[in-house]
């Protein structure tokens, strides 16, 4: 590999090869010439080319919050000076903030080097909670209000021991994802009456107390 022509003093060829990429071009080209000897003969010599490429790793993908989160921090390593580009070759920065449930996927680019392949990642934001709480209002008609309950948790069935405070004269509500229903809350043993004030409100389906309740705080069981 030396640019010469082998002799019966060269060195054998015993196992396999390992051809380096250069540590300062994006590509190497190498010739290897090979002779074989046999009883002071040679053969013919074989000649030919391996070229070598020093390739970029994937860039890391981390994402930051929950899949509840109503936006998210994406954050994408890569190596020092490269260049992050998304499908379309557009520039990427790190880090993202998504407001969406999106698809993240970028390679990373640096001169000298070939490109990484591309890393993937799929990234949920806003995904349905269930809010609970007490508020003035004997009406929710928005997200807005769904959202400004006080408690709120990410989950497929909503049931189980709950605690909220309540402010003078406010309501208790239920807000659940509309695949959900709600058949009974009790507290201390005894029956608090819900009604379905709100059939729908952005894919929700909300219960709210018939009758405003005193301050304090209170232990609900759902069912």
């Amino acid at each position: 590999m030396n640019g010469t022509t082998p002799t019966e003093s060269s060195p054998t060829y015993s196992s396999a090869l390992t051809i380096s990429a250069s540590a300062s071009s994006e590509t190497t080209s190498t010739t290897i010439t090979a002779i074989a000897f046999k009883n002071g003969e040679a053969s013919s010599a074989l000649t030919f080319s391996v070229t070598t490429a020093r390739h970029l790793a994937k860039p890391t993908i981390t994402v930051g919050g929950t899949d509840y989160d109503i936006s998210r921090s994406v954050t994408i390593t890569a190596a020092s000076g490269a260049t992050l580009v998304d499908e379309d070759g557009n520039a990427v920065t790190s880090p993202l903030t998504l407001t969406a449930s999106a698809t993240v996927k970028v390679k990373q680019t640096l001169s000298g080097w070939q490109d990484s392949e591309f890393a993937e990642k799929s990234v949920t934001v806003g995904a349905a909670k269930c809010y609970y709480g007490f508020i003035a209002s004997s009406t929710i008609t928005t997200l807005t209000q769904v959202q400004s309950l006080a408690n709120s948790e990410g989950t497929t069935e909503f049931s189980g021991t709950k605690t909220a405070t309540a402010t003078e004269n406010s309501y208790l509500w239920f807000c659940v994802p509309s695949g959900q229903t709600i058949s009974k809350v009790t507290s201390s043993g005894y029956n608090v009456t819900m009604e379905s004030a709100t059939t729908s409100v952005s894919g929700y389906k909300c219960y709210r107390s018939t009758k405003q309740i005193v301050a304090g705080t209170y232990t609900y069981v759902v069912s």
